[in-house]
């Protein structure tokens, strides 16, 4: 505790050790000179207590302020007046105690419990939110799923029903996919592998995907425009196409969902010679400051609001913010409220020279196949997994045959001549790894395709390790299942 005694007029008598540390002077330089609190100045922080104790009174309080020529410190401070017998002030006691430390803490604490409030509150929505996100899509879903066997319903509501079905659950299969990058990026396991990317036609496939999707444009009047910086199809970078093509349409989806009536225009140009320019315009909502300076945070929208016109997560700018990052360049965006907004990035302009000339394939017709001399197992737990799978491949005439876990996939290859393992990696006794293992032991011919709902790169590599001759994600696309069966089938 710093200790000063003063005379009413300012002139010190007395201060102890701890004041001297206080001042950063020592006594000899304070006894006899005058407290410089007693001086008048428009920054003095003390005329009024010293006007309280020589009133008679005591005052306590928090002060901040500069001792002498120190930088300035809080102290909790007491001054109080000691009288004569007379009854007179004789003499004021300053009584110094630096709380510059938890004065620190304070606003500490205080910053921690807003952020954990706005936290909760971020929380609160997002849980909210997601429950929104996921029950509207399964609701159309389960509804319309119900409605088909309904004989009172017309032929052309029926033949609507599976196009409304596959939209909704591509906006449910977005959501899920979007939710595991995030997770992925929050736990550092999110992987960019760069190769060849023909940037044109990524471009050109998120655009027209996007743009293809009816409830997008439902009720708008909207001009869509794609702007290509180099008109050579074949314009080739070295960057990830998948990852890139994720930024096109979350950015492109944001800008039509955004727009009300008037254009959004994507394309690109060359920044300077080693760096790729894009750019989205839209005329629609706009942004002010404030939201501008959180839409790339994760779980945030300019309006999280519950009367908000606008549905979704908050996790597509996070997301491309994040693959941008990754691939070197940087997003940012221009924006006036109520005018529309232009979204950048900019990427490193790495260019690749194609090896061959690019062999352009005629279209193709949907092909047929006929597998009925072959044996297919499945190895799946899960009977609806295996009843889309026997629903696919009826047309092509295959004999198919059923594996509830490992264990059994292993006993069916002892006994049966089978041509092809369609494998799960997650079953009941012997997990999808080991059995390949052990059918790879018995039969080293016999291709295996595995098929998870677990896409992790992690999985990717297990599956090599074990055998596995191919690899497809769940939901697996039925034009992707039969054409890499019958890549693996006809060796066979």
């Amino acid at each position: 505790i710093g200790v000063l005694i003063t005379s009413p007029t300012g002139h010190v008598e007395f201060c102890n050790p701890e004041f001297e540390k206080y001042a950063d002077s020592p006594s000899e330089h304070i006894l006899e000179t005058i407290f410089p609190s007693f001086l008048p100045s428009k920054d003095n922080k003390l005329q009024d207590p010293i006007g309280v104790a020589i009133g008679g009174g005591v005052f306590q309080g928090e002060v901040h302020l500069s001792l002498y020529n120190t930088m300035p410190q809080w102290y909790a401070l007491s001054i109080a007046p000691v009288l004569d017998r007379e009854g007179e002030i004789a003499h004021l006691i300053f009584v110094f105690d630096n709380i510059t430390d938890r004065k620190e803490y304070e606003k500490q604490i205080v910053i921690a419990k807003s952020k954990a409030e706005e936290s909760d509150r971020l929380k609160t929505s997002f849980l909210s939110n997601l429950s929104h996100e996921i029950r509207t899509p399964l609701n159309a879903i389960l509804g319309f799923s119900s409605l088909l066997n309904k004989a009172d319903i017309s032929p052309e509501e029926r033949n609507d029903i599976p196009g409304l079905l596959v939209n909704h659950s591509n906006s449910l299969l977005n959501l899920i996919n979007d939710l595991i990058d995030i997770s992925a990026i929050e736990t550092n396991q999110f992987t960019v592998k760069k190769s060849e990317c023909k940037l044109n036609q990524v471009l050109l496939d998120s655009f027209n995907e996007v743009v293809g999707n009816k409830s997008m444009l439902d009720q708008k009047t909207i001009k869509t425009v794609v702007k290509l910086g180099i008109t050579e199809e074949n314009f080739t970078i070295l960057s990830d196409s998948k990852r890139l093509a994720q930024v096109f349409k979350h950015l492109i989806s944001n800008a039509i969902k955004f727009t009300s009536n008037g254009f959004v225009e994507i394309g690109y140009t060359f920044k300077d010679a080693n760096n790729l320019l894009f750019y989205i315009i839209d005329t629609g909502v706009g942004l002010s400051e404030e939201e501008k300076s959180i839409i790339f945070n994760p779980f945030r929208q300019a309006d999280d609001s519950r009367t908000r016109s606008f549905n979704g997560m908050g996790l597509g700018l996070a997301i491309s913010k994040h693959i941008i990052d990754r691939l070197g360049g940087k997003i940012w965006v221009n924006s006036t409220k109520n005018q529309g907004s232009t979204f950048y990035f900019s990427l490193p302009y790495i260019p690749v020279k194609n090896k061959f000339d690019t062999v352009v394939f005629p279209p193709q017709h949907k092909k047929k196949f006929n597998w009925d001399s072959k044996t297919i197992l499945v190895a799946d737990d899960i009977d609806s997994n295996y009843k889309f799978i026997q629903t696919l491949l009826r047309p092509t005439g295959v004999n198919l045959i059923w594996a509830k876990n490992g264990r059994e996939a292993v006993d069916m290859v002892k006994s049966n001549k089978v041509d092809l393992i369609l494998m799960d990696i997650v079953m009941p006794e012997v997990d999808g790894f080991e059995a390949t293992r052990m059918i790879k032991q018995i039969n080293g011919n016999i291709k295996v395709i595995c098929q998870t709902a677990y896409p992790a790169t992690e999985h990717q590599l297990a599956c090599k390790e074990c055998g596995m001759d191919s690899y497809l994600a769940k939901p697996i696309a039925p034009a992707s299942m039969l054409q890499t069966i019958n890549e693996f089938i006809s060796k066979n």
